[in-house]
Parts: structure tokens; sequence; C-alpha cells
């Protein structure tokens, strides 16, 4: 090459962060198909993502997601949608977090914990007196039985 010729295109290496979070997550659906996980899992997943995309908006990167932003998104969901439960709640959390912890350990975005919200557990009813036990796929147990059932 002589001097003052132009050389080829130049192109530059984007960083691991700027990555779109839509290329992420079809990254991210692509390793989880790849590893055979079940249909309904992948299902689960994007359901997990849709509504946090409804949230987040389209078209930002991964370094864009920050612990706030999760923390933000909950106090959304309980502001928009107060009749949800905290179990369904903590359900599409831990999807997030399977996809945000792939995301991380690719360097697409910064590492950060994110916590499950609590979810207070209903304690079954046991109907002793009656011979029956909620919970229990319907079937009738004698009060011995159902007193064994619901013991300590």
């Amino acid at each position: 090459m002589k001097k003052g010729e132009k050389m080829g295109e130049r192109f530059t290496l984007q960083p691991k962060g700027s990555k779109p979070l839509g290329e992420a997550f079809d990254q991210f659906i692509q390793a989880k198909t790849v590893m055979n996980v079940s249909e309904e899992t992948v299902k689960h997943y994007q359901v997990c993502y849709k509504y946090f995309m409804e949230f987040f908006g389209e078209g930002r990167g991964c370094d864009e997601v920050t612990e706030q932003t999760i923390f933000d998104y909950l106090a959304h969901i309980r502001r928009t949608k107060p009749n949800i439960k905290q179990k369904t709640v903590s359900t599409y959390i831990r999807g997030l977090r399977t996809i945000f912890y792939f995301m991380m350990q690719n360097g697409y975005m910064g590492d950060f914990k994110i916590a499950l919200p609590r979810v207070e557990e209903t304690i079954k009813e046991c109907l002793v007196n009656q011979g029956v036990c909620k919970g229990d796929e319907g079937r009738a147990r004698d009060r011995e039985k159902a007193f064994r059932w619901a013991g300590p």
C-alpha cells in the first residue's frame, strides 16, 4: 500500500454491554433451545420478557438494565396490577433473573443480584372433624389419617 492510499473500511468492535436487549434475549432463547429445555419453559421466559419489555420499552441496550430497573419494574407491577398474587410476581421475577443472569455471564450487562420478592405461603386448612382435607386432591380420609396428615 502506498502512502496516502485509503485502506478498506474500518470497523470497530462494539463493547459487549451495548448489545440490544432483544438480540441478547434471542440468543438466550437459542441457548435454552439447544440445551433441550422444554417448550413450556421457553414460553414462560418469553412471557416474562414480554411483560418486562412492556414496562422497559423496546430498542434499549442490555447495559441499561440495573438493579434499580428491577425495583422499578416490581413497583410498576404492583401499581398497575393490584390484584396480582405475590406468587405470580415472584414467578415473573424468577424468569427474568434467569434471562438477565445469562446476559451478565456473557458480559452484556453489569453484574448485580436480583432478589426474589417475599411470598407469604398460605397454610392449607385441614377439616379434621369432617374427615376431609382441603388441598389433598379431594380425597376423603378418615379422622385418624387426617389428624396424622395435619400433624406437626
